[in-house]
């Protein structure tokens, strides 16, 4: 068995259950419920390298030097935008 098959096909039947799967919205729709969920999960974790003491870090790229923060890679809006990418486009 593989994973599309048990883990990836299974998800598409629950998705479907909720009406996620089906409509001429459905990819906008998916798009939204990851963009959630991601936001959700980011939230209430925390991860240390997207938070210092629960304040969002700034993004490395737009970090200016000298200032006293510690930046980080992966800001936490990398999260949700995974979330709704992964169930937008690869779901």
């Amino acid at each position: 068995m593989s994973l599309y098959d048990s883990f990836i096909a299974g998800m598409e039947k629950n998705l479907d259950k909720v009406g996620l799967m089906t409509g001429d919205n459905a990819i906008k729709k998916r798009f939204i419920f990851g963009a959630v969920l991601g936001g959700i999960l980011v939230t209430y974790i925390k991860p240390s390298c997207m938070f210092d003491n629960g304040v969002p870090r700034e993004w490395k790229l737009f970090h200016k030097e000298g200032d006293g923060i510690t930046p980080t890679w992966f800001p936490w809006w990398t999260v949700p935008l995974f979330f709704s990418m992964f169930f937008g486009m690869l779901v």
